[in-house]
């Protein structure tokens, strides 16, 4: 069965996605892809990543993943489980959803995951929380995006179908 759940992530060349709860880069031309493609939808965070960013993020219906039962935040949605989120995905099926971080809710959603939007920095950087490992027989490259930035930095968006068998 399709879900509607896309995980989408910023990674370098390492697997590194973060280091001391902030992302190890600043690239503006990949943060702008990554609002266009999730504005007007549904993101689901925990809530160290919301946090490290500090911030609802505008235009999106904010779902904050958390175990943290007195944490009330207005114009966004706490969730405490896995559970309560999957009750949303299921009333909702024909909005989409996106996983943006960090490491643990994307352990939790890769197995429901539709689709991976991997910006893949060519960039080898210290960090402390990496992407977890994906098994390249369950996913199939269906698209390639060069994001060209001041830096010059190579950057491939790569997305990411799930295969069933």
């Amino acid at each position: 069965m399709k879900s509607n759940v896309t995980i989408i992530v910023a990674m370098a060349k390492n697997g590194v996605i973060g280091k001391d709860n902030q992302m190890p880069w600043h690239i503006p031309e990949e943060l702008e892809s990554f609002k266009q493609i999730t504005s007007s939808h549904n993101i689901i965070v925990g809530k160290r990543t919301y946090e490290s960013i500090g911030k609802l993020l505008p235009n999106r219906k904010n779902y904050i993943l958390t175990s943290d039962r007195n944490l009330v935040l207005e114009g966004a949605f706490v969730m405490h489980s896995f559970g309560e989120i999957m009750f949303e995905l299921i009333a909702k099926p024909q909005e989409k959803f996106f996983v943006i971080g960090g490491k643990t809710v994307f352990e939790l959603f890769l197995t429901l995951a539709q689709t991976l939007i991997i910006s893949e920095i060519s960039l080898e950087v210290e960090g402390d929380v990496f992407f977890p490992e994906i098994n390249p027989k369950n996913w199939k490259l269906v698209k390639e995006e060069v994001i060209e930035n001041q830096q010059n930095i190579p950057i491939t968006q790569k997305y990411y179908e799930r295969v069933y068998f």
